[in-house]
């Protein structure tokens, strides 16, 4: 299946970058408001399900499989086909020391004992790299038993963060196929899966825009743009969080997830 991306542009990306910080939900701030309602979000399906199985699509450098062990009890696994992605995943691992299996494969031709054999199912800003979203999400299906649970998430640039995207790299936007909510449930729903709900996560996240190169006058010019944007996305969390909850929305929302059941 044909990409928008290989695995030499993500580690061209990671070979220089620090380990990312650990979900803690207890401890996210306003500053980690992303976090929290993600927390949130997943603790609605995953409470109670102590010792099932759970794999990560595209788990490079990722958080979240320590997450999923510490905060569900969950059995975890990812998969990527980087082996430097793969690598540092094993190290955020082994920090939080949480016991998990990171396997080098592509998920579209992975080890046959791995097909059929997971609960649930998620990625994280995977599918949309994919000219064929319905490929994809297919292929994630391959995975789960009957009944399990799949969490496709995909940043929203079908909305104003793809606009604000083009305008601070484009060549960052080009890279992603820009998805709204129905586009994503109706590939789901192409795909074979029962669609739960598909809904759009965060009321505003302007933190999410990307700037590859910021060298130049321009450039930099971009990011003070974006930390001025962030300071408007800050104010939104104060409110939804303390004062009144803000809906989120195709316009605003930097998030889109789906939450799917295969038959």
């Amino acid at each position: 299946m044909e990409q928008k991306v290989t695995s030499e542009y993500w580690e061209r990306i990671w070979v220089a970058s620090d380990l990312p910080r650990a979900v803690e939900p207890e401890r996210d701030t306003l500053r980690n408001h992303s976090y929290y309602e993600f927390h949130r979000l997943f603790s609605q399906y995953l409470s109670g399900q102590d010792g099932k199985r759970i794999i990560e699509f595209g788990c490079a450098q990722s958080i979240w499989p320590a997450y999923f062990a510490r905060r569900h009890a969950l059995a975890v696994t990812g998969i990527d086909y980087s082996s430097l992605g793969c690598e540092k995943a094993s190290a955020i691992l082994a920090r939080s020391r949480v016991e998990g299996k990171i396997v080098h494969a592509d998920f579209m031709r992975p080890p046959d004992n791995l097909l059929g054999a997971y609960d649930f199912g998620v990625s994280f800003g995977v599918a949309e790299h994919f000219y064929d979203t319905v490929e994809c999400v297919s292929a994630f299906r391959r995975f789960l038993r009957p009944g399990g649970l799949l969490f496709t998430m995909i940043p929203n640039l079908a909305g104003l963060t793809g606009s604000l995207q083009k305008f601070v790299d484009r060549k960052i936007y080009d890279i992603h196929v820009p998805l709204d909510g129905a586009a994503l449930a109706a590939a789901h729903r192409e795909a074979g899966l029962q669609v739960v709900e598909c809904r759009y996560v965060v009321c505003s996240n302007f933190g999410v825009l990307t700037i590859g190169d910021r060298s130049g006058v321009a450039a930099r010019l971009r990011h003070l743009f974006k930390v001025a944007l962030m300071g408007f996305s800050v104010v939104t969390w104060v409110i939804d969080r303390y004062v009144v909850t803000i809906p989120t929305s195709r316009l605003l929302s930097p998030y889109i997830i789906c939450v799917a059941r295969a038959p």
